[in-house]
């Protein structure tokens, strides 16, 4: 019984989470000063990369002043490195298709709902 009941409690907590913290934020910056969202501004700065200048994509001052150009004007402190392969930076160039906080929301559901549906439907 508890396997059918935690999962979306799980998932309304984050989904509860994510909306205060945006609510309350100030641009890309969380209630508790973290980036909101730091890993996919990483994974979108390089899909932007891999479509403008793929021979950058390891580039690591280059990744930063990518980074820190989408979220601005909140500040980007220190550098969230990609470091995966190539492939990876080819699939997220298609949600560069779309502004970053369009995408980055899309991301963020496929991730929970793929989550929790995955889960779900092994009950």
């Amino acid at each position: 019984m508890r396997l059918r009941i935690y999962p979306p409690l799980v998932l309304l907590g984050m989904v509860g989470v994510l909306l205060f913290d945006f609510l309350v934020s100030q641009g890309w910056q969380g209630v508790l000063g973290q980036i909101v969202g730091s890993d996919f501004v990483t994974l979108y700065a390089v899909g932007t990369a891999f479509r403008t200048a793929p021979a950058q994509l390891y580039d690591f001052a280059a990744q930063g002043a990518l980074q820190q150009a989408l979220i601005a004007p909140t500040s980007y402190p220190g550098l969230n490195p990609f470091i995966s392969p190539p492939y990876v930076a080819q699939v997220y160039a298609l949600l560069t298709l779309l502004p970053l906080p369009w995408a980055f929301g899309l991301w963020w559901r496929r991730c929970c709902f793929s989550g929790f549906f995955g889960r779900a439907a092994q009950l």
